[in-house]
């Protein structure tokens, strides 16, 4: 990339590297991948996106040299004595010499930081040892700072690090769904709750699909509800035995929220 500047030669890449040793590390980096896609970032990891036949070092390779805009290397005992870590870190310690601050070492256990390889031993390490949520915030925030390219957060993008396609039950598509929910403020309030008593019995009622065609609560010995006292003691007519009960004025109502009624019966 001859007679391009810094600047030009990063907005030219977009990726950010996980770089990991499989498959022990394969846990945590599956997690930071979908920490990170959810975030709005574009990671590439080799776990999932090389497939069979390619060679695998022609793609990394120029993944890291033409792609990648930071190269997080997650650093462990075990990443250190791997060849395959080591060479991919090799390399992204010779693209540091044109852009500052490529490679960002990210640590998992309890390796102690004087035994870092000389590679990354003179840099500032993220720290995710103990703490997972807390090195993801600072590591956000290097990558905030380095402004990385990002585009908005979708769970489609975070998933696929999570499960892969023949464990997704459940396919995630991008389109118009009709929303179905309770969850409105309450306009007005009816005057009264009517009730009917349970004769005979005090145990909980179950509600099931017959009697659910109105919507009711059980307050001890009485069934309660806004329907009037004929219109629920039709709803359990010939499952449960009832008789009229009292109306209790909803000027007694304590309202939470000013949604959720909660009745107070005499």
């Amino acid at each position: 990339m001859a007679g391009v500047s810094q600047r030009e030669r990063t907005t030219l890449r977009s990726l950010i590297f996980l770089n990991h040793a499989t498959p022990q590390e394969n846990q945590f980096t599956a997690w930071l991948a979908a920490k990170l896609s959810l975030a709005g970032y574009e990671v590439w990891c080799d776990f999932h996106r090389l497939r069979g036949g390619q060679d695998f070092w022609d793609v990394i390779e120029d993944v890291i040299r033409n792609k990648t805009f930071r190269f997080v290397a997650i650093t462990s005992k075990v990443s250190q004595t791997k060849k395959g870590v080591q060479k991919e870190l090799a390399l992204a310690v010779t693209i540091e010499n044109r852009i500052t601050d490529f490679v960002i070492p990210v640590r998992i256990d309890d390796l102690k930081f004087d035994d870092l390889k000389i590679s990354v031993l003179r840099k500032n390490v993220v720290d995710f040892y103990g703490n997972w949520q807390k090195g993801l915030l600072s590591l956000l925030t290097t990558l905030k700072e380095a402004n990385t390219p990002a585009s908005t957060s979708s769970p489609q993008k975070a998933l696929p690090w999570l499960f892969s396609d023949d464990q997704m039950v459940v396919k995630l598509t991008n389109s118009a769904e009709t929303l179905e929910t309770n969850w409105f403020p309450i306009q007005s309030t009816p005057q009264v709750l009517n009730t009917v008593q349970l004769i005979g019995m005090v145990e909980p009622v179950k509600q099931t699909e017959a009697n659910t065609k109105l919507p009711w609560f059980q307050h001890v010995n009485q069934l309660c509800s806004f329907a009037s006292i004929a219109e629920l003691q039709s709803n359990f007519h010939g499952t449960i035995s009832t008789r009229s009960g009292a109306q209790v004025s909803t000027i007694d109502t304590v309202c939470a929220n000013d949604l959720a009624p909660v009745f107070r019966i005499p």
